[in-house]
């Protein structure tokens, strides 16, 4: 006997990635219908072995891709629900009942359509579900309206949906004290004779007529599974050894993780097919099972995971978090640096007005930024210089400025101040942050100031031959 860790997966089994993208991938096995995802574990794995309740998004994704690892007695119905549903990402319903029905076909359409209606296995649930070629829809026959306000988009075939689940819930007995109120011709409903079929009829188990009707099997014993639906005639895998005093095993088991009281959990029964699973106490040992499964892409980010046995499978390398967190911490360093170069004293256009206007009011400057002295601190028995002839135009500034530049080129701050008749003139320029400034206090107390931004060289190479402080390089504007 194999060992129950490796009971429900075959060395057939393929790597699915997530459908929503979380960076998880999944290991499905097609011939005992397991899945590692979530919802199969919490909620498919209570089903018997190849009940189609059991097939979660993933299994439907590998059976669209390889069809041919269908059984062959998969029917024709369950094929096409298998069609419509994975290109939806949904699995296959969970439902007590499946009524199918034909559809007269519309305009645009080369034939008739089909539908199947499904009836949740949770009696409580009020909502039909309806799968059609236009999609997903569901349908509350107490509130006599469709979800979300969507609907087949043919009138007829709405109405012909809607009668028939009426019709299917009177024939399940008294819907209408179950909280499914009936319009008052719904249990006589006389289809048109393009689209009759037979009531609603009971098949054991396995007897499921390859047609479209009805599909309402007979309930059995066991109250998890409520009313099973008819199984795909596929081989039985042998029966499980007799246990010491009790009983021979039987497939009759809820899922793959219980078994009757007093009986150890047995193995996934596997297809008669296998080698693996040849009857008898004395059949050969094992062969080693390949770990390696084919991966199967499903538009989500390719990545070479390996597999790890029927445990959630999540990505060793998370990169969607590492990169909002490396996103997270770059908007953080922005701010930080903006903030700084918006309130540093050194850099602060505001601080370097602050500082020339202490400057002109008589107040002692700042101290000049360490290992630089700075041509804004005249000599102390220097005092102000007087423009001969009171006049101090732009020009002059200008190469007044650039004559202190070109003798001390690694200062990097400059500034001349001269007192005119009226007036006391301070112009500096800031070569680490590309500006220049000119301030004008005049002696009734008022002042003129103006600061130009970027360009710094260009502006006063410009005022120098009789342009203006304002000029730019051309295409800069």
């Amino acid at each position: 006997m194999p060992p129950a860790d490796d009971a429900p997966f075959s060395s057939d089994s393929f790597l699915v990635d997530s459908f929503t993208g979380d960076n998880a991938v999944y290991e499905v096995d097609p011939q005992a219908w397991t899945c590692t995802c979530e919802e199969w574990l919490v909620t498919r794995a209570a089903f018997k072995p190849h009940d189609v309740r059991r097939l979660c998004p993933h299994l439907l994704h590998v059976f669209r891709v390889q069809p041919d690892l269908l059984p062959d007695g998969f029917k024709e119905r369950d094929r096409r629900i298998v069609e419509r549903l994975e290109p939806l990402r949904l699995g296959y319903p969970i439902c007590r009942r499946i009524v199918s029905l034909p559809l007269p076909a519309l305009v645009h359409q080369s034939g008739p359509d089909s539908a199947d209606i499904f009836f949740p296995r949770d009696r409580s649930i009020p909502w039909a579900s309806v799968l059609c070629a236009e999609g997903f829809f569901h349908y509350h026959p107490g509130e006599d309206r469709w979800a979300n306000r969507r609907a087949p988009a043919d009138p007829a075939h709405c109405q012909i949906l809607e009668l028939r689940i009426h019709k299917a819930l009177s024939q399940e007995g008294g819907p209408a004290g179950q909280g499914y109120p009936l319009p008052p011709e719904a249990t006589g409903w006389a289809a048109p004779a393009h689209h009759q079929h037979e009531d609603a009829r009971t098949f054991p188990l396995g007897e499921m007529p390859n047609s479209m009707s009805d599909s309402l099997p007979e309930a059995i014993s066991d109250p998890m599974l409520d009313a099973p639906l008819a199984m795909p005639s596929i081989p039985q895998a042998p029966p499980i050894p007799q246990a010491p005093g009790g009983q021979p095993g039987t497939q009759d088991y809820p899922g793959p993780f219980a078994a009757p009281p007093g009986e150890p959990p047995p193995p996934l029964p596997r297809p008669a097919h296998d080698p693996v699973a040849s009857p008898g106490k004395d059949r050969p040992a094992s062969p080693p099972v390949n770990r390696d499964p084919l991966r199967l892409g499903t538009g989500s980010p390719q990545r070479s995971i390996p597999a790890k046995g029927r445990h959630v499978v999540r990505s060793t390398a998370p990169t969607r978090r590492v990169a909002l967190t490396l996103l997270i911490m770059l908007t953080i360093s922005a701010v930080g640096a903006f903030f700084f170069v918006m309130h540093a004293p050194e850099l602060s256009l505001h601080a370097i007005t602050r500082s020339l206007t202490k400057l002109l009011e008589g107040d002692a400057p700042p101290p000049p930024t360490p290992g630089r002295t700075s041509a804004a601190d005249p000599p102390p028995a220097a005092g102000l210089q007087t423009v001969p002839g009171g006049h101090w135009p732009a020009k002059e500034q200008a190469r007044d400025i650039l004559k202190l530049i070109e003798a001390n080129p690694s200062q990097g701050r400059y500034t001349i101040t001269k007192k005119l008749p009226d007036s006391v003139v301070l112009f500096g320029v800031d070569l680490d942050v590309q500006s220049i400034y000119h301030v004008e206090r005049y002696t009734n107390g008022t002042e003129d100031r103006q600061s130009w931004l970027g360009h710094t060289m260009f502006r006063l190479e410009s005022a120098s031959q009789g342009g203006s402080l304002a000029d730019v390089p051309a295409g800069q504007r």
